[in-house]
């Protein structure tokens, strides 16, 4: 998890109950040869949609050194090899 940490690179918007729901998602959508990979995702609770019960979850087509620290929104890499259960990299941003 990377807390307050939002990559560019959106592939797809979708919206999900909680943070391990739009990680699973992003694994679930791998599945699909047809689809461009998932390698993680944005998660921004309280950014709502039309149902006014899901959140925006952004699935990423890329991570890595360029990001934006945001504080409303959480990011998560997608392990490699994960299907349909995953897992999150634990991340600590020291501060000077």
């Amino acid at each position: 998890m990377y807390c307050g940490r939002s990559w560019g690179f959106d592939l797809y918007l979708n919206y999900t109950l909680d943070f391990l729901g739009c990680i699973d998602g992003c694994a679930i959508w791998n599945e699909s040869p047809e689809n461009w990979q998932c390698v993680g995702v944005d998660f921004a609770p309280g950014n709502y949609g039309p149902d006014g019960k899901h959140s925006q979850c952004y699935y990423k087509w890329q991570t890595g050194q360029d990001y934006t620290s945001f504080y409303l929104v959480d990011g998560a890499k997608l392990e490699s090899g994960i299907q349909t259960t995953t897992t999150v990299e634990s991340y600590k941003e020291h501060s000077p």
